[in-house]
């Protein structure tokens, strides 16, 4: 995104010997960017995730004003040979933003700018300006100062999705109700036999709490994914009642492999997902509309 912004932005690569603390320059490689992906941010909590983002960025200035740490209180002076070959002839750093995906605690803010400034007032400053700004920006601090692309939310949130896709599933923290379900392949037992219906009985089971479980993680980080879902779901709802509306039950096998593809389809188109990941979220949605009865073959009801 900043690329998009600043044309004569330049990404650092870490090769041959480290990115000498930036990630990034901008603005006539007067502005400096560090950044840092925390794994797993969601399932920390603000003090910690602060605390992990004070620690990284704090060793980030400490390059960019030439210095190493010894047990985290004697400075000691250290040439940056990498930002010799980064840095033209000249240029010195007029502000640096320290980047992170994210930033919920403001007190990383006073303790980092206090430490930049007591790092410049000892640094001989070859590449910081003594003057030099420091901000710290989180997604919303640096999508509201710079112009955003109209697909870059878009895009944030799909990777987002599809990660948490991968993600192992685990059980839904409260179990669904599972006597109409259990009824239902009742059903299919008599018709087809236990022995061909109970490995069909424990996938749909397993994919049904795989959904409900999906469903809790969506809701709590990626709220505008699950909202989006549960409005396809109910679409979706609605075509199943009419698909299986008063079908035999020898054909309720067929006919949900069948609404399983067109389940599938939506998916790609709605969502959007990849076919790969809409086929698995599709088996899900399957087995929780016949658990909660959306899907229906039971005669009379």
């Amino acid at each position: 995104m900043v690329s998009k912004n600043f044309h004569d932005f330049q990404a650092i690569p870490a090769a041959p010997h480290g990115d000498g603390g930036l990630d990034g320059l901008a603005e006539s490689d007067t502005h400096g960017y560090c950044c840092y992906g925390i794994e797993d941010a969601q399932k920390q909590d603000a003090k910690a995730l602060a605390s992990s983002l004070v620690d990284k960025f704090k060793g980030d200035l400490l390059r960019l004003c030439e210095f190493d740490r010894k047990k985290k209180v004697k400075l000691l002076a250290k040439e940056n040979k990498a930002l010799e070959n980064i840095l033209p002839q000249g240029k010195k750093l007029k502000h640096v933003y320290l980047v992170c995906n994210t930033f919920k605690h403001h007190t990383s803010i006073k303790k980092l700018k206090d430490y930049f400034e007591k790092l410049k007032k000892q640094s001989q400053c070859r590449f910081v300006d003594q003057a030099c700004g420091l901000s710290i920006e989180g997604p919303n601090e640096i999508t509201n100062r710079l112009t955003v692309p109209p697909d870059f939310h878009a895009t944030i949130e799909q990777a987002a999705f599809l990660k948490l896709l991968a993600a192992p599933a685990a059980a839904p923290s409260t179990p669904p109700e599972q006597t109409a379900f259990e009824k239902k392949i009742d059903v299919l037992v008599q018709k087809f036999g236990a022995a061909r219906i109970k490995p069909i009985d424990e996938a749909l089971r397993e994919e049904w709490l795989a959904h409900l479980e999906l469903l809790e993680r969506l809701n709590q980080s990626l709220p505008n994914d699950h909202l989006r879902i549960l409005r396809i779901t109910a679409g979706i709802r609605r075509d199943a009642a009419m698909h299986f509306l008063g079908i035999p039950v020898e054909e309720a096998i067929k006919k949900t492999m069948e609404f399983e593809q067109l389940v599938c389809k939506r998916l790609v188109n709605e969502v959007p997902l990849p076919e790969a990941d809409a086929r698995s979220v599709a088996k899900q949605v399957i087995a929780s509309l016949i658990g909660e009865c959306g899907i229906e073959w039971r005669p009379n009801v």
